[in-house]
């Protein structure tokens, strides 16, 4: 059986290069054990940000982009692979987007799949949903149109991905004996106007018991 650490982290003496100050037990051992707290306490969250900045001449920026020729559809973005708590009924997202140029953002997606997506990569094709596993859940927010690289959160925070059941991860042996992970894959879709470019920034994960 696990243990949980609830001992309150000693606090940084003022001086804490000094010898015998408490730097070694403040830094290793007492913050990890913060850490452990808030892990245990405090729902976990996911938060992913690609790097780079935002060119409003070019419109390039290094971050997770999108451009197509056509009609407009819903194109692949990426995917994280998520461990979800055993406790978590439901799944709270954000993800921070754009429409590039000229061209329009209508929607971001998120879905929830047992297995990792499979169809074609944003940029050669739309995005095809027989690529992700029998059972997974999606929701998506509209993002009104928005144009000319400018950025703009897509929150579903308050409703989320719901119910999470055994259809929507794997679960994971971790240490030979039993399976102790549970894995699933949160999979972003952007759905852009015509001949569209269409970026994310970033993508924040949480998990809540109701």
């Amino acid at each position: 059986m696990s243990k949980t650490f609830t001992e309150q982290s000693t606090p940084p003496s003022t001086n804490i290069d000094a010898d015998g100050d408490g730097m070694h037990s403040v830094l290793p051992y007492d913050m990890v054990r913060g850490l452990n707290n808030l892990g245990t306490y405090v729902n976990p969250f996911i938060h992913y940000a690609q790097s780079g900045s935002w060119n409003s001449s070019t419109g390039a920026s290094g971050l997770v982009s999108v451009t197509y020729t056509g009609a407009s559809t819903e194109r692949f973005m990426l995917q994280i692979p998520v461990v979800i708590p055993f406790w978590a009924v439901r799944m709270a997202w954000t993800v921070g987007a754009r429409g590039m140029g000229a061209t329009t953002l209508n929607t971001i997606t998120m879905r929830l799949s047992k297995t990792p997506y499979t169809g074609p990569d944003g940029n050669d094709g739309a995005f095809n949903a027989a690529g992700i596993a029998t059972g997974s859940l999606t929701r998506a927010v509209s993002m009104s149109l928005l144009t000319g690289g400018a950025y703009a959160l897509a929150d579903d925070s308050s409703t989320g991905i719901t119910p999470i059941t055994s259809d929507l991860y794997q679960l994971v042996d971790t240490n030979g004996e039993s399976k102790t992970r549970a894995i699933t894959y949160a999979i972003v879709t952007a759905t852009g106007g015509t001949s569209a470019t269409v970026e994310v920034d970033d993508v924040t994960i949480w998990f809540l018991p109701s």
